[in-house]
């Protein structure tokens, strides 16, 4: 028992002693770790402190060195002694603390090199010698990354950083070119300038792969901006000398000119600046290989060219304005034209799909391209404006004439001439489009077709290479769009040579609409753009003449070319419609066929509202498609044919006019029907009765017509007179009397000595604005369109003639395209139209007249005045926008002051009429349904 008791003694002693040695072992090791850190942390002390001695040492040798070797009358430091000096404080740099330093030491290399004759003194000496060649390259390449680094973040507007930079661009330019090196102008510099030249051409090389390009391009885009005219004139030259220097020793390889592209070209109106700069920074963009190396890489999808999906929008608009420029600049457009076009129309292909159709909460406004689907760099948007004047240059006429090949050449000022204009001197562009339209007007388009334009010639690709350009340009540049229009439009020759070209095509117009509605012909792009640019010019310079301008002195186009383009135009829009499906699917917006039927329909549009008015031509067949049956159209009319229904609700008159009202007639009966307003075996419709004393007769047939229903005015009404002793008259109606009680109220509320219709100056009726006088005068308005629409609905005609404006407003197509209120003011008040006529063709500065966009008018002996635009009181009227003037004023004469009594009308009038029974006719037309036959009002009959 005792020796067990023993053994557990011993063993507890054991484990204890272990224990103990553990703990030992632990300590012994915490403590050397201990040790060990202090000494670490002692070491990293002694460094921080050593390396801040010598870093004070260092810095302080460097300042004094440089203070030393910086002064006029001592520099004489060797450049052995500068190395040490310089590669001490590279060995310590720090970004914080150093850069003011690193300015200081670029400063010296530059100095060094140019205040003294001194060999020993070049810093570049030190390249001669084996023992500090290797260094010193390091130590220069060194230089170069640290000062490129330290210029992206140095600012122009401040003038000490703008001097800094000055300097550091200045050391890279002086060590990246031999060429004025004083080394070389030595005795026997002749024989180490290869060397020399190799180990400029290594240090550039050096600088590309840091970033120079990148560095570059923001140094520019800062010169670019608001940077003052000093600022540009020391920095910008330097800049771009270095990123042509570099380019132009790669012999312009492809990753040279991608980056030049990427960084440098697409700095905003960066050849602009150049012109303000300095003759020198001009010379070097306009090289005409630079721009033929950029053309390439841009206008070509071969390997090594530019991808432009990795440049923003703005970049390549930038881009764009830029190469247009220096290729007017150069001659490149001049000498290149198909590569200009083509490059042009690659960059503005990238830009295109960016650019929304309609606004929404997801776009965003660009002073350039209009809405687009994505938010833009506001960086650029402040000097976007300023790419404006460069992409001008490319409508400007004596480009025109260069990329249009059918425009006989002129003597006129070239683009080179306009380019080279001071930059701060406008394009004055409504000033060269008002001399520009003065001699349109004065010109006539020839008879006859001297020559035929085969279309498998380059005469002819030319021709569709401009087209497609503008087409482009105008669908990319939004917001320019109007401008870029009225330069082509209003060309000297340019509309009239593309008219002629169309008429001169092999075949005659036939051929040419065949191409254009069949898709598979080869020709069938090509013709669908030109045919689209000539639809668009036609309407931009059609649109704007007055009867004056079109009948009478016929300029630009004679009474015969309106009638061949309108027969022709008749043509294609109906074989668009009805032989090219993608035209009437809404899902192909922006399909080549679909831009061309928009174009050609709204100048179809604008002559047929001219034609309807007052024809060109006494042949008014011209209009109808004879190959077109009506019966054909009434079946695919009742098995909903997208092409059928397109056809009638954009041209319906390419049936005869009787075709139509039988239509009409047609959808009356089905409306009926669907409305339970005809009688059937099973049910008969309930007539309303009316009771009509002969002595109030306006004031029963308002006072209980007005109260009913559409439903209920559609359908049949019963009258009862009552006579002047109070007794019903014998008969019940069987319309016959309704026909009569109805052209009996219509005819009296017409009555102009009611006030409420006034008469024209060619006797015809339109609302008065004294109605408005009334208490009750817009119910009244829209009794009386009911009746009116009553009448039509029944097909009974009443002899109240209108005026044309007011029968464009029952029509509702007073904002379309087509409609000019101007055009239909010379019926309406003529004394007015004359005096608006002169004010439009005024020679001198209709400033000058002292008008304003204001109007006067009496109302009961009190004037009023009242506003075209917000403001427009105080806004005077110019030459540049006399023509807005002149619409705004037949606006609110015609519609304006009208509108309550017109839309009253209107809305009771397409309460019984549906609108889109009323688009099968032109206004004329509405008026012969109305009436019968055009009549002249007769006062007399109607009180």
């Amino acid at each position: 028992m005792f020796s067990s008791s023993r053994e557990s003694d011993k063993g507890s002693t054991r484990s204890l002693l272990l224990q103990n040695a553990k703990v030992a072992r632990d300590s012994r090791k915490e403590e050397k770790k201990r040790q060990q850190s202090a000494v670490l942390l002692q070491a990293h002390i002694r460094r921080h402190q050593t390396q801040r001695r010598l870093g004070r040492d260092l810095r302080k040798m460097f300042d004094e060195s440089v203070a030393r070797s910086t002064c006029e009358s001592t520099v004489s430091a060797a450049a052995t002694e500068m190395f040490q000096v310089n590669r001490g404080l590279l060995f310590v740099y720090n970004e914080q603390h150093d850069a003011k330093r690193l300015v200081a030491m670029c400063r010296y290399i530059v100095s060094s090199m140019d205040r003294t004759n001194n060999v020993k003194v070049w810093y570049v000496s030190l390249a001669l010698s084996k023992k500090y060649l290797v260094l010193w390259l390091d130590q220069i390449k060194k230089t170069i990354r640290l000062s490129l680094r330290h210029i992206s973040f140095l600012e122009i507007k401040d003038m000490k950083q703008q001097q800094d930079l000055e300097v550091l661009l200045q050391f890279i330019l002086k060590l990246t070119d031999c060429s004025d090196w004083k080394l070389l102008s030595a005795k026997g510099g002749d024989a180490i300038r290869p060397m020399m030249t190799q180990l400029c051409s290594k240090l550039l090389q050096s600088a590309v792969v840091e970033g120079l390009y990148s560095v570059l391009g923001q140094v520019l885009m800062r010169c670019s901006g608001q940077a003052k005219v000093s600022a540009k004139k020391a920095i910008f030259p330097p800049a771009l000398t270095l990123a042509m220097r570099s380019l132009i020793q790669s012999s312009y390889s492809k990753p040279y000119v991608q980056l030049f592209i990427q960084n440098i070209w697409t700095v905003p109106v960066i050849s602009t600046c150049a012109q303000t700069t300095s003759a020198f920074c001009v010379e070097l963009l306009n090289r005409l290989e630079l721009v033929e190396s950029l053309a390439k890489a841009v206008g070509h999808g071969e390997s090594g060219s530019v991808d432009l999906r990795s440049l923003d929008v703005n970049s390549v608009l930038s881009l764009t304005g830029n190469f247009i420029e220096t290729s007017v600049r150069c001659g490149f457009f001049r000498k290149h034209r198909d590569q200009f076009v083509t490059t042009v129309c690659q960059l503005l292909s990238h830009v295109q799909p960016v650019v929304a159709e309609r606004d929404s909460r997801h776009t965003h406004w660009h002073p350039v391209l209009g809405l687009l689907k994505e938010q833009q760099d506001s960086r650029y948007l402040n000097s976007v404006s300023s790419v404006i004047p460069q992409l001008q240059l490319l409508w400007h006429p004596a480009t025109l004439e260069i990329l249009f090949p059918i425009i006989p050449q002129s003597e006129t000022a070239t683009a080179e001439t306009s380019v080279n204009r001071n930059p701060k001197e406008k394009l004055g562009f409504v000033s060269r489009l008002k001399k520009r339209l003065n001699t349109v007007f004065q010109m006539s388009i020839p008879s006859s077709v001297t020559s035929r334009l085969q279309l498998d010639s380059d005469k002819w690709q030319q021709l569709h290479d401009a087209c497609r350009l503008f087409e482009l340009s105008m669908l990319t540049l939004s917001e320019l769009r109007g401008e870029i229009l009225s330069s082509i439009s209003f060309h000297e020759s340019l509309p009239q040579q593309l008219w002629l070209s169309l008429q001169s095509v092999g075949g005659g117009f036939s051929s040419v609409i065949n191409m254009a509605t069949r898709k598979e012909s080869k020709l069938h792009v090509s013709i669908c753009s030109v045919l689209t640019l000539v639809c668009q010019c036609c309407f931009h310079l059609i649109a704007i003449l007055d009867d004056v301008e079109v009948y009478v002195q016929q300029k630009p186009f004679t009474l015969k070319d309106l009638t061949l383009l309108s027969s022709f135009l008749n043509q294609l829009v109906f074989q668009l419609l009805w032989n090219v499906p993608s035209v009437t699917d809404p899902q192909f917006p922006d399909d080549l066929e679909t831009r061309l039927m928009n174009a050609a329909h709204t100048l179809l549009m604008v002559l047929y509202e001219k034609d309807s008015r007052r024809p060109f031509s006494d042949d008014n067949v011209r209009w109808i498609v004879r190959d077109l049956k009506a019966s054909s159209m009434q079946t695919e009319l009742s098995r909903n044919q997208p092409r059928a229904k397109a056809v009638m609700k954009r041209v319906p008159h390419v049936l005869p006019y009787r075709e139509r009202v039988k239509m009409l007639r047609e959808l009356v009966s089905k409306d009926r029907q669907a409305l339970g307003l005809v009688q059937t075996r099973d049910a008969a419709p309930r007539p309303t009765y009316v009771r009509i004393h002969r002595s109030r007769f306006l004031e029963d047939a308002y006072s209980q017509l007005c109260q009913l229903s559409s439903l209920s005015l559609k359908g049949t009404i019963r009258v009862k007179f009552v006579n002047e002793q109070g007794l019903d008259e014998a008969g019940i109606d069987q319309d016959g009397v309704f026909k009569e009680f109805l052209e009996d109220t219509i005819t009296r509320v017409f009555d102009p000595s009611l006030s409420l219709f006034k008469t024209s100056a060619d006797q015809r009726l339109y609302p008065s604005p004294y109605s408005a006088a009334q208490d009750n005068y817009q119910a009244l308005f829209n009794f009386v369109g009911r009746m009116l629409g009553k009448a039509i609905y029944e097909g009974f005609l009443v002899d109240v003639p209108f005026a044309d404006f007011f029968l464009t407003n029952l029509k509702g197509t007073k904002y379309s395209a087509a409609y000019s209120p101007f055009d239909e003011l010379a019926s309406f008040d003529p004394d007015l139209y004359k005096n608006l006529s002169y004010v439009k063709h005024y020679d001198g500065d209709v400033s000058d007249l002292d008008l304003s966009f204001s109007v006067n008018r009496e109302f009961f002996g009190k004037v009023e005045t009242h506003d075209l635009i917000p403001g427009g009181r105080a806004m005077t009227v110019t030459n540049e926008n006399k023509i807005r003037y002149i619409h705004k004023v037949a606006h609110f004469h015609m519609y304006t002051q009208l509108r309550h009594q017109i839309t009253a009308f209107v809305h009771g009038f397409h309460s019984i009429v549906n609108p889109e029974w009323l688009g099968y006719f032109s206004p004329r037309e509405i008026q012969q349904l109305i009436s019968g036959d055009s009549v002249a009002l007769d006062i007399e009959d109607l009180k």
